[in-house]
């Protein structure tokens, strides 16, 4: 009887057992595989925790057309994941500056069964210089 579609995958992942036990492996910011991206996101962006796979799931950026395009993988078979894609001009300690309307959703594609790849665009007008972040949090299903 699982809590949410995190602790299910991760137990299907890692093993019941393990899940359930084991903090330094199980626990939402730990990174078992040591390749940059922790429990949560590996589970957002279709990764593995035991497996160094960061750089086949992290998201991308990309110049095409004179307009940078960020690309995300994103887990689409539950319901209790909150997946923004973020814009700033500056990296200043006000989480305000951090704004989602500055990325536009230009569509999707199927990656796996379970994953989609989803392209924001950042707006032209938004800054000449940015910084981008994915906000990902754990939601109530």
């Amino acid at each position: 009887p699982w809590e949410s579609g995190y602790q299910e995958w991760l137990a299907n992942t890692i093993g019941p057992e393990a899940a359930l036990n084991n903090l330094a492996i199980c626990d939402e910011l730990s990174d078992p595989d040591h390749d940059g991206l922790c429990n949560l996101l590996e589970y957002a962006f279709g990764g593995n925790p035991l497996v160094a796979d960061a750089a086949l799931i992290r998201p991308r950026l990309s110049l095409r057309d004179n307009l940078w395009i960020l690309t995300v993988r994103q887990r689409v078979d539950t319901l209790d994941l909150a997946i923004t894609p973020q814009a700033t001009a500056t990296l200043g300690v006000n989480l305000a500056d951090w704004r989602a309307d500055l990325m536009t959703p230009l569509g999707s594609r199927p990656a796996t069964s379970s994953i989609d790849e989803f392209d924001y665009r950042l707006d032209d007008g938004a800054t000449r210089e940015a910084f981008l972040r994915v906000q990902t949090q754990l939601t109530s299903p």
